[in-house]
């Protein structure tokens, strides 16, 4: 069986966040910004990036450029979170954002939504695309699927069990990367299921769910 290497991502929210992770070791940063751009038109509630409050953001451009500088002289990475699904009206504001990080050197974007996916295809952009939970991926299917659409990471449901993962990952294509979620001090249904399973309980059958 082929090593599988494992790193830990962290998420931050400003400079001294992100240095103080870096030098504990963490591989790579994922964050959100609220650009005033974005802010004048939706407000500043989580409808960008679901990083819920303006306090768990970035608030401009150029902090996050020196946290992406830094990052990249300590061989880390940095994600962007643009992890909700948009509306039609939105889609064009959530791409500039994506433009915007690109040019300042950012790494990846966590997406779920299939327009903002299929439009960052479309203009050929260079960043990385990761999965976020809300993609709901279960099993292998899902994932090749998304692996098509030119998904190089699938972050797994925090639903599922460590053998449904490990069944999952067997049945992929090897070139995928996964990431699981290890810390969760909220509902266990703030993602993907919520609004569809709240409420109902958890199965007596976890294993159902890969």
């Amino acid at each position: 069986m082929m090593a599988m290497e494992c790193m830990i991502a962290a998420p931050a929210a400003s400079l001294f966040e992100a240095g103080q992770l870096m030098k504990l070791g963490v591989k790579e940063i994922y964050c959100g910004i609220l650009p005033d751009s974005w802010v004048e038109k939706f407000g500043d509630l989580d409808l960008l990036s679901r990083r819920q409050s303006v306090a768990a953001h970035f608030k401009d451009w150029g902090e996050l450029r020196v946290v992406i500088k830094e990052a990249e002289a300590l061989g880390c990475r940095v994600s962007l979170t643009l992890n909700q699904r948009y509306t039609a009206v939105q889609e064009e504001d959530v791409m500039a954002v994506a433009r915007m990080f690109e040019s300042a050197g950012g790494h990846c974007v966590i997406v779920c939504d299939l327009g903002v996916l299929l439009a960052l295809n479309r203009v050929e952009s260079r960043l990385g695309r990761h999965l976020s939970v809300m993609g709901n991926v279960f099993n292998s299917h899902s994932a090749g699927f998304y692996e098509e659409l030119g998904i190089s990471r699938v972050i797994l449901p925090r639903e599922m069990t460590i053998s449904g993962m490990r069944r999952l990952v067997a049945g992929c294509s090897g070139r995928l990367e996964f990431e699981c979620i290890v810390l969760n001090q909220k509902c266990a249904f703030i993602d993907g299921l919520c609004g569809f399973y709240h409420g109902v309980g958890v199965p007596h059958d976890p294993d159902s769910f890969s």
